[in-house]
Protein backbone atom coordinates (compact mmCIF):
# COMPACT_ATOMS: atom_id res chain seq x y z
CA UNK A 1 0.00 0.00 0.00
CA UNK A 2 1.56 3.41 -0.71
CA UNK A 3 1.87 6.15 1.68
CA UNK A 4 -0.41 8.02 -0.48
CA UNK A 5 -3.29 6.04 -0.27
CA UNK A 6 -2.65 5.34 3.47
CA UNK A 7 -2.43 9.17 3.91
CA UNK A 8 -5.74 9.69 1.98
CA UNK A 9 -7.64 6.33 3.99
CA UNK A 10 -6.67 7.79 7.43
CA UNK A 11 -7.99 11.17 6.24
CA UNK A 12 -11.26 10.09 4.75
CA UNK A 13 -12.13 7.08 7.58
CA UNK A 14 -13.59 6.92 10.44
CA UNK A 15 -13.49 3.42 12.96
CA UNK A 16 -16.26 0.98 11.32
CA UNK A 17 -16.12 -0.27 14.51
CA UNK A 18 -17.11 2.89 16.67
CA UNK A 19 -17.99 5.37 14.46
CA UNK A 20 -16.25 8.41 15.90
CA UNK A 21 -12.18 7.71 16.47
CA UNK A 22 -9.83 8.44 13.40
CA UNK A 23 -7.14 5.50 12.29
CA UNK A 24 -3.74 5.67 13.23
CA UNK A 25 -1.23 3.78 10.83
CA UNK A 26 1.07 1.09 12.31
CA UNK A 27 3.91 -1.19 10.72
CA UNK A 28 1.17 -4.02 10.48
CA UNK A 29 -2.14 -2.36 11.42
CA UNK A 30 -4.84 0.31 11.75
CA UNK A 31 -5.69 1.29 14.50
CA UNK A 32 -8.43 3.53 16.16
CA UNK A 33 -7.41 6.29 18.32
CA UNK A 34 -10.80 6.33 20.32
CA UNK A 35 -11.81 2.90 20.97
CA UNK A 36 -8.52 1.39 20.36
CA UNK A 37 -9.40 -1.82 18.10
CA UNK A 38 -6.72 -2.35 15.31
CA UNK A 39 -7.66 -3.92 12.63
CA UNK A 40 -4.53 -5.98 10.43
CA UNK A 41 -3.03 -5.21 7.15
CA UNK A 42 -2.48 -8.10 4.84
CA UNK A 43 -0.90 -8.50 1.44
CA UNK A 44 -1.66 -4.25 1.46
CA UNK A 45 -4.82 -4.83 2.33
CA UNK A 46 -6.78 -3.50 5.71
CA UNK A 47 -9.01 -6.12 7.29
CA UNK A 48 -11.78 -4.01 8.72
CA UNK A 49 -14.20 -7.09 9.80
CA UNK A 50 -14.25 -8.84 13.13
CA UNK A 51 -14.12 -12.51 13.67
CA UNK A 52 -18.13 -11.70 15.10
CA UNK A 53 -18.63 -10.29 11.69
CA UNK A 54 -17.29 -12.91 9.97
CA UNK A 55 -19.94 -15.78 10.17
CA UNK A 56 -22.92 -13.72 10.54
CA UNK A 57 -22.55 -12.76 7.63
CA UNK A 58 -21.07 -16.21 5.97
CA UNK A 59 -17.58 -14.01 4.65
CA UNK A 60 -15.14 -16.72 4.51
CA UNK A 61 -11.12 -16.17 2.90
CA UNK A 62 -10.17 -16.53 -0.78
CA UNK A 63 -7.31 -15.30 -2.60
CA UNK A 64 -10.46 -14.14 -5.48
CA UNK A 65 -10.65 -10.56 -4.56
CA UNK A 66 -11.03 -7.59 -6.81
CA UNK A 67 -8.34 -4.83 -6.36
CA UNK A 68 -9.87 -1.68 -7.78
CA UNK A 69 -8.68 1.42 -6.04
CA UNK A 70 -9.62 4.78 -6.64
CA UNK A 71 -6.78 6.65 -8.60
CA UNK A 72 -5.36 9.70 -7.92
CA UNK A 73 -8.11 11.70 -10.61
CA UNK A 74 -11.03 9.99 -8.52
CA UNK A 75 -9.59 11.23 -5.32
CA UNK A 76 -9.51 14.87 -6.70
CA UNK A 77 -12.82 14.54 -8.13
CA UNK A 78 -14.14 13.33 -4.44
CA UNK A 79 -12.37 16.03 -2.42
CA UNK A 80 -13.74 18.70 -4.42
CA UNK A 81 -17.42 17.99 -3.87
CA UNK A 82 -19.18 19.67 -1.54
CA UNK A 83 -19.49 17.18 1.76
CA UNK A 84 -23.28 17.64 2.04
CA UNK A 85 -26.20 16.47 0.12
CA UNK A 86 -23.69 14.89 -2.58
CA UNK A 87 -23.82 11.14 -3.91
CA UNK A 88 -19.57 10.84 -4.44
CA UNK A 89 -18.53 11.81 -1.44
CA UNK A 90 -21.19 10.12 0.58
CA UNK A 91 -20.26 6.96 -1.22
CA UNK A 92 -16.54 6.98 -1.32
CA UNK A 93 -17.55 7.73 2.68
CA UNK A 94 -19.31 4.52 2.99
CA UNK A 95 -16.91 2.79 0.86
CA UNK A 96 -14.08 3.93 3.34
CA UNK A 97 -15.97 3.89 6.37
CA UNK A 98 -17.87 0.14 5.87
CA UNK A 99 -16.56 -3.04 6.86
CA UNK A 100 -15.81 -4.62 3.63
CA UNK A 101 -15.78 -2.02 0.94
CA UNK A 102 -12.84 -0.37 1.86
CA UNK A 103 -10.95 1.13 -0.59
Amino acid sequence: MTETTLTWIVGHSLCPTCGRGALEVHSDSMKCRACSVSFPVVDDAIDFLDEDTKPKFGIVGTENVSDHPFDVNALTIIDACPTEDSVVPAVARARSTTPGLGI
